[in-house]
C-alpha cells in the first residue's frame, strides 16, 4: 500500500481505499476526532502521499459525501421504478419510504450532509468538485423528471418537497447533536425515525391541502 500507484487504475483504487478507511473511521468516531495523519498511518501511507489524493480533510470527506449521495440516488431511482406515481398518496408513500430507507441504510450521508455547507465546503474553492456536483445534479433532475411525468405534481413542486425532506431530516439530526453537546441524552435511532417520518407526513398532508384550492383537485386526495 505504501508504494506509489503508477497507473490510473491503481490511483483510483488507492483513492477508493482511502475513502473506505475514512468511512470506517467515521462510523466509530466523530469527524472532529479524525486526523489525516492517523488516516495515512492506518493505510501505510506517508502524509504527503495522502495529500496528493486529497488536498485537505474537508475535500476527502466531501468526496465521501458525493459517493454517499450517489448511493442514495440509486435507492431513489429504484423506489421510483417500483412505485409509479398515479396519485398524491403514491407520492407521499414514496417520499416516506425513501426517508425511512435513508435513515436505516445511509447514516453517513445524513451525518456529512448536515455539515456540508458550514464545514466541508467552507474552506474549498467555489469550483471544487464541479464535475461531481454537475453529475449528481443531472441524476437528481432525471429522477424529478421521472416523477413529474406522472402528472401528479410539477417539477418545481417535487423539488420543493425533496428539499424540505432533506432539511427536515438534517434539522432533527442536528437537534440530537445539540442535546448531546448540552449534556443531554441523544434520542434513540427509533425515536428520531418516528419524529422525522411523523414530521414529513404532517408536511405532506398540509401540502396536499394547500394545493387543493389552487388546482381545483388533486389526484388521490
Amino acid at each position: 500500500m505504501g508504494k506509489r500507484a503508477r497507473t490510473e487504475q491503481a490511483k483510483q483504487a488507492r483513492a477508493q481505499a482511502i475513502l473506505e478507511k475514512a468511512k470506517e473511521m467515521l462510523l466509530t468516531t466523530s469527524y472532529e476526532q479524525i486526523k489525516m495523519a492517523d488516516l495515512a498511518k492506518s493505510l501505510g501511507l506517508s502524509n504527503g502521499t495522502l495529500y496528493v489524493y486529497f488536498p485537505s480533510k474537508e475535500a476527502l470527506f466531501l468526496q465521501l459525501l458525493w459517493q454517499e449521495f450517489e448511493d442514495r440516488m440509486k435507492c431513489l431511482e429504484q423506489l421510483a421504478s417500483l412505485c409509479p406515481l398515479r396519485s398524491f398518496a403514491d407520492l407521499q408513500d414514496l417520499i416516506l419510504r425513501a426517508l425511512d430507507r435513508l435513515m436505516q441504510d445511509r447514516p453517513l450521508f445524513i451525518y456529512l450532509e448536515t455539515m456540508r455547507i458550514m464545514v466541508l465546503e467552507s474552506s474549498l474553492r467555489g469550483d471544487a468538485f464541479r464535475p461531481e456536483r454537475e453529475r449528481l445534479k443531472m441524476r437528481l433532475d432525471g429522477w424529478v423528471d421521472q416523477l413529474a411525468a406522472g402528472g401528479v405534481l410539477s417539477r418545481a413542486q417535487l423539488q420543493e418537497i425533496f428539499s424540505t425532506a432533506v432539511a427536515l431530516l438534517a434539522g432533527f439530526y442536528l437537534r440530537g447533536r445539540v442535546w448531546c453537546l448540552a449534556g443531554g441524552a441523544a434520542p434513540s435511532p427509533e425515536a428520531m425515525r418516528n419524529d422525522v417520518l411523523t414530521g414529513m407526513r404532517c408536511y405532506l398532508e398540509g401540502y396536499a391541502l394547500y394545493l387543493q384550492p389552487q388546482a381545483g383537485e388533486l389526484k388521490g386526495v
